[in-house]
């Protein structure tokens, strides 16, 4: 029990503090928002599951909507295991000891509420590791010297198109955004991405989680990255989702590597 406490802490630390998603839909028909995932380490043999339940809000109504904590949510693994998520708080449904499959298998969710049974599944992309991360001083454009900007080092595999999702942290505390990137012209390559638009003065712990995911799920990050940048020339839409059934969201298998440094 030891274990799953811990696990419930840091669910709810990083989970707590994400960016919540909210879609333009007409509110006086709102929809079920899926937001789950099973979190593999490359070292160990299980993982650990949450999925957030909620109602949609309007797109323009920031960080207001309503929870879901009644429904039963269930997880099949790649061997035919099932596991029962229980609930936590703020919606969340939490599961640990997730057996890790192999790279391209196929994880289950169903959810039941309120009558509606909603289904997904998803693949398990190949584990990248961190090389290293360093930071440089941001020489170009209207900041220039004011702050240092991250970097993120890693070996793209090769021989296959692969997806990648990052989060950065700062003294703990989530940058907002959605970052994103491919192995596109660099398959097999050594890639560095770097958080342009999140400088730090220091000194600061900065923390880097590189997340590897299948096609679905980086298409889906790709649409809200391009709505969190201003990218859409018509009114903000709902991203594609991979959840079957009266709902929207995502809910994705993802190998995780954390990194963390000290700035300057």
């Amino acid at each position: 029990m030891k274990k799953l406490y811990i696990f419930i802490i840091l669910v709810l630390v990083f989970a707590s503090c994400e960016k919540v998603i909210e879609v333009d839909l007409n509110e006086a028909n709102p929809r079920i928002v899926v937001d789950g995932n099973i979190d593999f380490k490359d070292q160990e043999t299980t993982g650990n599951a949450f999925v957030q339940l909620h109602w949609t809000s309007s797109f323009y109504e920031s960080n207001s909507f309503e929870t879901i904590e009644n429904a039963q949510v269930k997880l099949m693994d790649t061997q035919g295991k099932i596991y029962d998520l229980s609930h936590s708080s703020n919606g969340y449904y939490l599961a640990t000891g997730i057996h890790k499959g192999q790279i391209g298998e196929e994880y289950k969710l169903e959810v039941l509420v309120d009558g509606k049974t909603l289904k997904s599944k998803t693949t398990l992309a190949r584990s990248v590791k961190i090389d290293s991360l360093s930071y440089t001083l941001d020489n170009f454009g209207p900041h220039q010297g004011g702050g240092y900007m991250v970097n993120c080092h890693f070996t793209d595999p090769a021989g296959e198109v692969n997806y990648y999702y990052l989060k950065l942290f700062i003294d703990n505390i989530p940058c907002q955004g959605f970052f994103i990137t491919r192995d596109d012209g660099l398959d097999g390559k050594a890639i560095t991405y770097t958080f342009f638009r999140n400088l730090i003065e220091g000194p600061n712990d900065v923390t880097v989680v590189l997340y590897t995911l299948d096609e679905a799920s980086f298409e889906y990050f790709k649409v809200l990255a391009m709505m969190d940048q201003g990218g859409m020339s018509t009114a903000p839409g709902n991203p594609p989702s991979n959840i079957e059934g009266d709902a929207i969201g995502l809910f994705r298998a993802e190998y995780m590597d954390i990194q963390s440094i000290q700035i300057p």
